[in-house]
């Protein structure tokens, strides 16, 4: 990976993490942070598709912005910027809830159903061990 990417992404990954946690630890204002829920409006699709707040989207869009990402799966210099990603983003996780990298995989899946589907069809042996 080149220093400089993996340096503002990890610094974009911590701030990201520190959003999060700072958004479950204060009282949130809602009409600032979640302005399309106006009215008194409730969401509880939370499962289905989080609302993200304002703050988020702000700091997410500079870094789309200031980085050319691409397909991960093919072989141009923005697509080896994403896949770095997606790798960096793998051992985090893996580094976060520190299981054995040789018996623990982190795979993405582009939604809950499509994580639904790909268990429906895994062959699970015995003794294994799923985390969700």
């Amino acid at each position: 990976m080149v220093g400089t990417f993996t340096t503002e992404y990890v610094r974009f990954g911590a701030f990201f993490l520190v959003s999060i946690r700072s958004l479950r630890m204060k009282k949130i204002d809602r009409t600032a942070e979640f302005p399309q829920l106006r009215d008194g409006e409730v969401y509880a699709d939370w499962t289905g598709a989080a609302l993200p707040p304002v703050s988020l989207i702000s700091k997410f869009a500079t870094f789309l912005t200031s980085h050319l990402l691409g397909n991960p799966h093919s072989s141009h210099r923005a697509s080896q910027t994403a896949s770095d990603m997606v790798t960096a983003t793998r051992a985090r996780i893996l580094s976060y809830l520190n299981p054995s990298s040789d018996e623990y995989d982190v795979v993405f899946t582009p939604n809950a159903t499509g994580a639904i589907r790909i268990l429906e069809h895994f062959v699970f042996r015995g003794g294994e061990l799923l985390l969700t």
